[in-house]
């Protein structure tokens, strides 16, 4: 993993790599609980990757992730953490989707824009991965 950054790291943008590493892990390891205590208790989430749509608040993101969860195995990996002017935090990440079988279905890397409130995420959207 890395960051693309022009300057040095502020003490902020390294708490919020760390939230996002352990919403990551979570997501990666089925422990929802542990994940959505990272979120805002009106987060918003992208229903699916066409991105149409958000759910609101964290019992929904999990309705969401079990529904996601029972059509394959999703794994999400971190590549680089980008930090927008805006404050919000885009990161490159490498999403494989796997059969139960372990086949690969599809492998892509796209984007996941965040904001990140009193070190609590209040919303994220698919978007195109950064160069």
């Amino acid at each position: 993993m890395h960051y693309r950054l022009d300057t040095t790291l502020l003490p902020t943008q390294e708490k919020n790599i760390e939230l996002l590493e352990l919403v990551y892990k979570a997501f990666n390891c089925r422990d929802i609980n542990a994940a959505t205590d990272l979120m805002a208790f009106n987060i918003k989430w992208p229903k699916s990757e066409e991105n149409k749509r958000h759910v609101k608040g964290p019992e929904s993101v999990c309705s969401c992730w079990t529904e996601q969860w029972s059509d394959s195995n999703t794994e999400v990996k971190p590549l680089s953490f980008h930090f927008e002017p805006n404050g919000q935090v885009l990161v490159n990440v490498e999403c494989i989707h796997r059969d139960f079988h372990g086949d690969v279905i599809e492998k892509a890397t796209v984007g996941h824009r965040f904001t990140i409130e009193n070190s609590l995420i209040t919303q994220m959207d698919i978007c195109e991965a950064r160069a």
